[in-house]
């Protein structure tokens, strides 16, 4: 059972990827960033410990790309499961993730990135009702569960860590909510005093699609592998948990290698289990 969470109490201030002088390369792929490392400043002791605990910010920062096969099993209402696989291409930094699910009848093409979710390809016979979560909601479990430490850096958020570690499935953890997002606009220009103008992003408020994201840190093993999703206004309430952490390569970061995805109530109670993904 879990318990109700404590009151996030003090604010942490954490490095940002796109702070100046850290701007990020691109290549081949619309969705691949590659970071200049170098220049990241990790100054939360949590994000800290969460990246050396997968393998280190010099590891993160030559994965630019992760791709895992995955036997995925959907738990239906009536106590039967449907099984299938899924091929995952993830972007850390980025913030994105695809998701490729290849059924008899056809392929389904989800993307989600920076915020953004669209369907690229479905085809009509595919029957997605054996889901028993939105498209987005699944990728969303996905990428924060697998990309936790790396969504401690990003500028457009900022994370609240409680005082105090509370019992989640009968472990203890330290809650990190985060508690702002912004979205980079288009650069704009400004006046120096030279008279010339120089183009600058800056960052915009942008309503987030969950009313609260609560990543969950172990104090002994400081994995983060545990997080809340919640949508208030919609009723939906989603615990999501990484299992046997492993390297991918060697010098490679670690990653679970399998993840469930869990209904809860509005006090955090897990209910039902409604995924759970097999990691190759």
């Amino acid at each position: 059972m879990i318990g109700p969470l404590t009151r996030m109490m003090w604010l942490v201030p954490v490095a940002a990827l796109l702070l100046a002088g850290c701007q990020p390369q691109r290549r081949g792929d619309e969705l691949v960033v590659e970071p200049n490392v170098a220049a990241i400043t990790v100054t939360a002791d949590y994000a800290s410990r969460a990246l050396e605990a997968t393998g280190g910010l010099p590891a993160w920062g030559r994965t630019i790309r992760l791709q895992r096969d995955g036997v995925v099993t959907f738990y239906q209402p009536d106590g039967s499961v449907y099984l299938t696989e899924h091929h995952l291409d993830i972007y850390p930094w980025s913030s994105s993730v695809r998701i490729v699910a290849r059924e008899p009848s056809g392929r389904v093409v989800w993307q989600l990135s920076r915020g953004r979710f669209s369907v690229l390809q479905r085809d009509p016979r595919v029957d997605l009702s054996v889901m028993p979560v939105q498209g987005r909601d699944y990728a969303e479990a996905i990428l924060h569960i697998m990309t936790a430490p790396v969504r401690f850096l990003d500028a457009s958020a900022k994370f609240v860590r409680g005082p105090d570690p509370v019992k989640m499935q009968g472990l203890w953890y330290y809650p990190l909510e985060r508690v702002r997002v912004l979205e980079q606009e288009a650069p704009a220009a400004t006046k120096q005093e030279d008279g010339e103008s120089v183009e600058e992003p800056g960052f915009a408020e942008v309503p987030p699609y969950w009313s609260r994201i609560v990543l969950y840190q172990n104090p002994e093993s400081s994995l983060v592998d545990l997080l809340w999703l919640v949508d208030v206004d919609e009723g939906k309430f989603l615990l999501v948990r990484g299992y046997d952490y492993d390297q991918l390569e060697k010098d490679g970061v670690l990653l679970p290698t399998k993840v469930e995805i869990f209904r809860t109530d509005a006090r955090a109670i897990s209910k039902e289990r409604v995924v759970t993904i097999d990691l190759k």
